[in-house]
């Protein structure tokens, strides 16, 4: 897939409408730079891989996430975002994707916990009846 002159305008315009949801947002060439890394690499015009080290609070996730729901929709695919950590990934869903959704509002998203997430009733169970049993 080529990212065309369409595409890289819905990137250009979704960033900068972002821009008057952000209080004090001061748009920087890193964040930029990134946008169009991830595009190109999604996009398949630069390899099938890519690496980004930054800093907390550059905007790293929404580096990926304007050009990933922009080539995800011109592809007619969905865009899966797959976190290490609980709380990027409630950072993503509670924050980042809902200031998206002002600037997109079609934008429909969900999370999808892993099992370790969740308590395990058996488990429970009998980590209560050992309890019991070392307490009686």
């Amino acid at each position: 897939m080529a990212l065309t002159a369409a595409l890289k305008a819905q990137i250009a315009a979704w960033y900068k409408a972002l821009q008057d949801q952000i209080p004090d947002f001061i748009p920087r060439a890193p964040q930029r730079q990134m946008i169009a890394d991830v595009a190109r690499t999604l996009a398949g015009e630069e390899g099938r891989h890519l690496a980004i080290e930054a800093p907390t609070g550059v905007g790293k996730t929404l580096s990926y996430l304007i050009p990933g729901i922009a080539i995800a929709r011109e592809e007619q695919k969905t865009l899966v975002v797959s976190t290490a950590n609980v709380a990027l990934q409630d950072q993503i869903f509670s924050k980042d994707l809902p200031l998206l959704r002002k600037i997109i509002p079609d934008l429909r998203f969900t999370a999808a916990f892993g099992r370790g997430r969740y308590v395990c009733p058996r488990n429970l169970a009998a980590k209560a009846l050992r309890q019991a049993e070392r307490g009686s």
